[in-house]
This record gives structure tokens, C-alpha cells and sequence, in this order.
């Protein structure tokens, strides 16, 4: 959510500053699945076996999906 409200936040008269806000809001917003696959991988017991590439492919998805939905 973090990600998003920063990647809509907007400053009057100051366009370098809106940018470099939505930037890191949407690079937030984009590694989440990611970042979220990575902690799940390092904190569960070693008994539950996880793909890692599953983790690294869902987040291809979700950035392909959002780049679509932008275009769009």
C-alpha cells in the first residue's frame, strides 16, 4: 500500500520531486511478490520446500500485467 499511495503522491511546482516519488513508489509497488517470495524462502523450516523460480517468475507476471495495464 506504501508503495502505491507514494506512486500517486504529487507535489505542486516541483516536477523532479513528484517523479522521484513515483518512481520509488512504482519500483516498490513492482518488487513486492518479490520481496514477499524472498522473506517466505528465508523464514520457513527447511521441511516445506519452495521453488525459488516461482517466486522470480511471478514477479516477471506481476510487472508484464502492471506495464500492460499502463499502456492500456
Amino acid at each position: 500500500m506504501f508503495g502505491l499511495l507514494l506512486n500517486n503522491f504529487t507535489i505542486e511546482d516541483n516536477q523532479t520531486l513528484t517523479t522521484i516519488f513515483k518512481l520509488t513508489g512504482a519500483i516498490i509497488y513492482l518488487m513486492w511478490p518479490l520481496l514477499v517470495g524472498h522473506g517466505l524462502y528465508q523464514i520457513l523450516p527447511d521441511r516445506i520446500n519452495l521453488n525459488y523460480n516461482l517466486f522470480i517468475i511471478n514477479s516477471f507476471i506481476w510487472l508484464t500485467a502492471w506495464i500492460i495495464v499502463m499502456i492500456i
